[in-house]
């Protein structure tokens, strides 16, 4: 369901103003705060709690005398346990404190092990120790991450047409085309119409186009969009409305948990156990 659609239904039930036919690009006052409210609703929910739908992925590669590296435009915190080298299969140790970093950096404690630590506000901000080298160069490192984006472009499709500058959405991942034009193929890495797709972590929380959606339940947004409106004008019944939204967004979060499988044979199905972090040699 597109933001066009969760904006009628919003209207429709609530008979706020005449159904819109758009939403961007629209000159009517109360469409615009509906849009506006339903992207704030999408933060809220993205700073409530770690919702699932909002796991990314970072992979990167080894430079050889490099050790500090981009994060994603994107990334508002890391998902512990997922940072890994590939090339080797071993899980990376980490994330150090301060205190851990600057023994490394600054005393006389060494490791051969591969550790990291995110800090600061430069461009580079994921550091690596010991720095690569020359043998280490070219290995592909990867970690989970939680998305600052809480909005999904159209999915891509054989025979849509974009314009210049446009996102679109497939298997999980944001596409972002400069040029343009007609999608020609099974998916944008292999559009023959549109050849200059790649993948971008641009933040992307805010309805752009009348096609675009929420990662969320639709139901969930429309229910905070009412709310929030319904508060914001000070109207009778918001805060029945408010409490039924964040239970529902509670729920949600709550269904996308998952949990351990209890063992009570003594057997160990843990990852640990078969891919073992690598320990620190001084």
């Amino acid at each position: 369901m597109t933001i066009l659609s969760m904006i009628q239904n919003v209207v429709s039930e609530c008979q706020f103003c005449e159904d819109p036919t758009i939403v961007i690009g629209s000159t009517e006052n109360i469409i615009l705060q509906l849009k506006t409210i339903a992207e704030k609703v999408g933060r809220k929910m993205r700073r409530r709690h770690p919702f699932i739908e909002l796991n990314g992925e970072c992979t990167f590669t080894l430079v050889d005398a490099q050790a500090a590296y981009p994060l994603p435009a994107d990334f508002d915190f890391e998902i512990w346990g997922t940072h890994w080298n590939r090339t080797n299969a071993w899980s990376l140790i980490g994330p150090l404190s301060a205190e851990e970093w600057q023994l490394l950096k600054s005393g006389t404690a060494t490791s051969s092990s591969q550790q990291y630590r995110m800090k600061g506000l430069g461009n580079n901000q994921y550091f690596i120790d010991p720095t690569p080298g020359t043998s280490e160069a070219g290995q592909i490192m990867v970690f989970e991450y939680q998305t600052k984006s809480t909005v999904k472009p159209i999915t891509f499709a054989t025979g849509l047409t974009f314009g210049a500058a446009s996102y679109c959405w497939f298997d999980g991942s944001l596409y972002y085309s400069v040029s343009g034009g007609v999608a020609n193929g099974a998916n944008p890495l292999t559009d023959i119409g549109i050849n200059d797709w790649a993948v971008s972590h641009d933040i992307y929380d805010s309805f752009i186009t009348d096609n675009d959606s929420s990662k969320w339940d639709e139901d969930i947004l429309e229910q905070g969009i009412k709310a929030y409106y319904k508060r914001e004008k000070k109207l009778e019944g918001w805060e029945a409305d408010m409490d039924e939204f964040w239970s529902e967004a509670n729920a949600c979060y709550a269904r996308g948990l998952g949990a351990w499988v209890s063992n009570f044979d003594n057997q160990c199905p843990d990852w640990r156990v078969q891919w073992p972090m690598p320990k620190n040699v001084t």
